[in-house]
Formats: C-alpha cells, sequence, structure tokens
C-alpha cells in the first residue's frame, strides 16, 4: 500500500506540472506551413552573405554572454574563424561622437569624483564560415552592462550585499525566495531598465548606433574606425558609400529582455531624443538595414511595460473638452518601415523596391515570466507596414503544481531552452493550430 500510494503521489504530482519546450503561436491565423525564418540559412531562407546582431538585456554582467549564441553556430556546420579572447584583443569601444561626464551625488569612477565616457559599450565581431557551401554569417555581439554599472553599481551594491543569500539560515527578517528575487530581478534587473529611462539611455543608444555602424560598414566594406562610422550620426554618414545590391546581403537581430527596446528605439524611424523624423541620410541608412532584415528575435522584451516611454504630453487646449492637439509627429518607437508619405523624397525610398522582404518580429514569451511580454501588445495603434508580429508562447523552465516556475530562469533562458534555441537558430513550422516545430538549419548535423 505505501508503494501503491507513493505512485500516485507522483502520478499526481506530474500531472500538475507543465515541463519546458514545446511552443506555439498565439492568436495563430495563418495556417500550416514556414512560421518564420531563424538566423541561420535554413531550407527556405537563404542568402550567402548574413549578419546577425545581438543585444543583451537586463542583468547580464559576463562579458562572454554572446558565447550562448556563438558557441552553437559551429553545431550546423559552421567553423568559427575567430575565438574568445582578452578584451583589448576582440573587443572595439563602441564610441560617442562627443565625449560625456556624468555626475551625481556621491558617484565617483576611480579618484574621480565623475565618471567620463568617451564611448558607451563594447561590441565584437565573430565570422563563421560553412566549408561545403559559400555561406558566410558575421556576428555582431554588444555589450553594455559593463559601462551602465559604472553609474547604477554604487546606488544598488549595498541592497545587493544584503539581500546575498551565501550565508542564509532561516530567520524571521527575511524570506529566502524573497530575499533571491530582490537581488536578482529587481536590484540587477529592473534597475538596468530604470538607467536606460533616465539621461542615461541617450549615450546607450549612441553606443548601440556605433555598434551597427561597425556592423554596416563592415556589410559594405568600409573601414569602421574612421570617424564617420562613430557615433550619433554615423548610419547616416555612411550611407553615401553603400553600393551594395541590397539583394545580396541580409541582416538579422537577437535581442534580449531590454535589449529589445534599446534595439528598436535605435532602428525606428524617429529620433528618440526629438521624437523628430531624422535626416534623409539616417532613414537611408537605417531603411537598408531594415529592408534587408528578415528576422528580429525577441528572447523576452519589455516593450508593452516601457511604451508609456514614447507618449508626447501638451498643454492642454481650450476650452477644457476639446481634445489637445500635439505637435509634430508621433513618437512612434515601433515604426520601422517608412510609410511613403507623399513629401518623402524619392532617394529615401532607394531600397524600398516592391520585393524588399516582410520582416518578422518574433517575439517569445515564457507566461511565468515575470518581466516577459507579448510584444505586439505595444502596437495598440495601427498596424505597421511590412512588420508582421509573431507571438510565441513557450516555457523555458517548468511549472510545478500550478503555483510556481522559478522566475529567474522563466525570464529570457531561450538560448538555453534547446527547443527554443533551435527554432531560433533555424526557424520554425506552425501547424494549422499554431504549435511550432523547429525548422531544418543548411548544413544541420541530425
Amino acid at each position: 500500500m505505501p508503494g501503491l500510494a507513493a505512485a500516485a503521489l507522483t502520478v499526481g504530482l506530474a500531472a500538475c506540472t507543465a515541463q519546458s519546450g514545446p511552443a506555439q503561436i498565439e492568436n495563430h491565423t495563418d495556417g500550416a506551413g514556414v512560421a518564420f525564418a531563424g538566423l541561420l540559412p535554413s531550407t527556405e531562407s537563404r542568402v550567402y552573405r548574413r549578419y546577425v546582431f545581438q543585444i543583451h538585456g537586463i542583468d547580464t554582467p559576463d562579458i562572454d554572454w554572446g558565447e550562448s549564441l556563438l558557441g552553437q553556430i559551429p553545431n550546423y556546420g559552421y567553423i568559427r574563424t575567430t575565438t574568445a579572447g582578452p578584451v583589448h584583443t576582440y573587443w572595439k569601444p563602441a564610441k560617442l561622437s562627443v565625449p560625456q561626464i556624468v555626475t551625481g551625488q556621491g558617484l565617483k569612477c576611480g579618484k574621480k569624483d565623475y565618471c567620463e565616457f568617451d564611448h558607451f559599450g563594447i561590441y565584437r565581431k565573430d565570422v563563421f564560415d560553412n566549408p561545403t557551401n559559400t555561406d558566410h554569417v558575421t556576428v555582431f555581439t554588444y555589450f553594455w552592462r559593463g559601462d551602465l554599472w559604472h553609474i547604477t553599481g554604487p546606488y544598488l551594491q549595498p541592497d545587493i550585499d544584503a539581500n546575498s543569500t551565501d550565508n542564509w539560515s532561516p530567520n524571521t527578517r527575511k524570506s529566502l525566495l524573497n530575499e533571491l528575487i530582490k537581488g536578482s530581478l529587481i536590484d540587477n534587473g529592473l534597475s538596468d531598465a530604470a538607467g536606460y529611462l533616465s539621461g542615461v539611455g541617450a549615450m546607450e543608444r549612441e553606443g548601440i548606433e556605433s555598434a551597427l555602424c561597425a556592423m554596416f560598414a563592415d556589410a559594405i566594406q568600409v573601414d569602421a574606425e574612421q570617424p564617420l562610422a562613430v557615433g550619433k550620426g554615423c548610419l547616416g554618414r555612411l550611407s553615401k558609400y553603400n553600393h551594395l545590391d541590397p539583394k545580396t546581403i541580409e541582416f538579422n537581430f537577437l535581442s534580449h529582455s531590454l535589449g529589445s527596446r534599446m534595439l528598436y528605439d535605435v532602428l525606428s524611424e524617429q529620433s528618440t531624443e526629438t521624437k523628430a523624423p531624422r535626416s534623409d541620410d539616417e532613414l537611408l541608412a537605417r531603411q537598408f538595414l531594415v529592408d534587408r532584415a528578415r528576422t528580429m528575435m525577441m528572447a523576452a522584451n519589455q516593450l508593452p511595460l516601457l511604451a508609456v516611454s514614447g507618449v508626447t504630453i501638451v498643454p492642454a487646449t481650450s476650452p477644457p473638452n476639446a481634445a489637445p492637439q500635439p505637435t509634430g509627429p508621433p513618437a512612434g518607437f515601433l515604426d520601422l518601415r517608412r510609410r511613403g508619405d507623399p513629401g518623402d523624397k524619392a532617394g529615401i525610398r532607394a531600397f524600398s523596391d516592391a520585393k524588399f522582404r516582410e520582416l518578422s518580429v518574433v517575439a517569445f514569451q515564457d507566461p511565468d515570466d515575470l518581466l516577459g511580454f507579448k510584444a505586439s501588445d505595444a502596437l495598440i495603434g495601427d498596424p505597421q507596414p511590412g512588420v508582421r508580429f509573431v507571438d510565441v508562447l513557450h516555457r523555458n523552465t517548468p511549472q510545478w503544481l500550478f503555483l510556481l516556475a522559478w522566475p529567474p530562469d522563466a525570464h529570457d533562458h531561450e538560448l538555453e531552452e534547446p527547443n527554443s534555441l533551435h527554432m531560433i537558430l533555424c526557424g520554425a513550422r506552425a501547424d494549422a493550430t499554431g504549435n511550432l516545430t523547429p525548422d531544418q538549419c543548411v548544413g544541420e548535423r541530425r
């Protein structure tokens, strides 16, 4: 009898547990077939010069965070021609156009009573070649957390130390689970989002733009180290050197958590600082990047959570019941593709020929991720022309007894969960109800 009771309990527990893994598209309406392409060439997606830009999200202190992607690519028939190594060897500073000084009450950097930045973040380039064909994949990896932590870390480190569980024992002062979540998701997580929404966000965006310019310069074979390829506006300065046939190249993006919003802001049609349209040269360069992009993968995102930062606020008009009259264009941080306004110069749409590919924004969401959101919830206005949102519901970690999925493992662990990793790299196919299975990469070892 005891054995029978134990077996019944085991079956009962299993029935109350949802395992990690399988995924489906929420509100699927497109029927069976290819759901989206992956970062690597697949049987449905083949461009020989392919670029991938990856950016991390919250709570990412490890400079080698990008290895979760880079270390997987050789499993699909590629040889990595660059290897991990010292920072000065493989990493380059994402230069700012003008050095910036950050001051704050009690803030120090070394012996100075301020922090000075001539760059914000660092980036590296890794190249992968497939010896069995001519496929060539170049990955640019951007790391921003190190520089941000120079500013935010001094304010948060005391609370992180107070919530350390290294010597924890049962006590009535603090609960273990609350302590773990406070130190990880809040102190080391939401603090990054708070930093981005502050004035520091402008430096982060300029650093991202410098890293994107390095990728753009590599694609059009221009020296990324010269001044025109550094800092704010560098995409616009580089656009005049772009003579590539747009059909010979493809850009893809992998963003994690907060990095999804950061990258979206830099690629969008309007300047986040001024909420005004970008210059013609900047639009040309961004348009080349986005129109030649096939997939933007989001391993968790906070687009709806941070959407309020893009609203426009103007004084109310009189009489009191009249609707406010905003001045200038809307914030539109989700505007990735030009809408073709009649006033646009013809040159702005030079790369938007009739054959430009649809951009799929593929947003992975674990339903138990406290800091993950359905990306399309941020898009409550007009649909984006040429942009398709695909919300993928899946689990990074098991749910136990209907009560708990461990929050730190639920957030941004798509590259650790094998099924999601496979779909991110190789794309996925959907059945009629939206259930997903990974597609097969070219050269994949089965």
